[in-house]
């Protein structure tokens, strides 16, 4: 069965944050300006996650940013691995690489915390604009997944899954867009190398993420 613009079609979205860095152990901002690799025993954590995957993946989508190449890798080493520049992080601007301690001083640090997050970072973006942007990534590989192409691929059955490997605020601004019922932003944090696991649907020219659970299950 092919995807019918108006007709509704069903497959799962797994959506997992990348393996820890040195600044997530830092409780840094690690945003789109830095690259760094994952921990090494992060690789090790991953394959222990393995199990947990869906059985038939559909397609890997992956943010380009190192700690995602790696982290995929971890969990799928020989199949290829779709990037998607606008599923990079934040851009933090000024505060990039900074901890709360070293801004707690910082009186642009404190309008950030007084607007609730909603500001933008100084030299950086608001969430308004972070998520602008990954909404504007995701709405083309969702139809590239729901729909036929190149004339031939058939749509994924209910069965069949696509895994997003990225970062903690692309899935937040993801399912701060997409989620059905919706729950807002700060909702959906994530610890690394776990993430989500929700039904994308495709109805009358929309998408929404429903049934959304914590992956994997049971903790591991």
């Amino acid at each position: 069965m092919r995807f019918v613009p108006g007709k509704e079609k069903d497959m799962k979205i797994l959506m997992i944050r990348h393996g820890r860095t040195s600044g997530n152990l830092r409780r840094a901002y690690i945003g789109m300006r830095s690259d760094e690799p994952i921990l090494p025993g992060e690789k090790d954590r991953a394959q222990k996650r393995k199990a947990f995957l869906p059985e038939a993946v559909d397609q890997i989508c992956i943010s380009p940013m190192l700690r995602c190449r790696e982290t995929a890798r971890a969990f799928f080493e020989n199949v290829p691995l779709t990037p998607v520049a606008g599923f990079r992080e934040m851009d933090f601007g000024e505060f990039e690489g900074k901890t709360y301690q070293d801004l707690q001083e910082n009186a642009a640090y404190q309008a950030y915390i007084d607007s609730g997050g909603e500001t933008a970072f100084p030299g950086g973006e608001s969430r308004a604009e972070f998520e602008a942007r990954v909404k504007d990534a995701a709405l083309p590989v969702f139809r590239e997944l729901m729909h036929k192409s190149g004339g031939d691929r058939p749509v994924p059955g209910p069965d069949s899954a696509a895994v997003f490997v990225v970062h903690g605020g692309t899935i937040m601004a993801l399912l701060d867009t997409f989620s059905e019922p919706h729950e807002e932003y700060f909702h959906w944090q994530v610890a690394c190398l776990d993430g989500f696991m929700g039904t994308l649907t495709a109805g009358d020219g929309t998408f929404s993420i429903r049934e959304v659970k914590e992956w994997p299950f049971p903790k591991c």
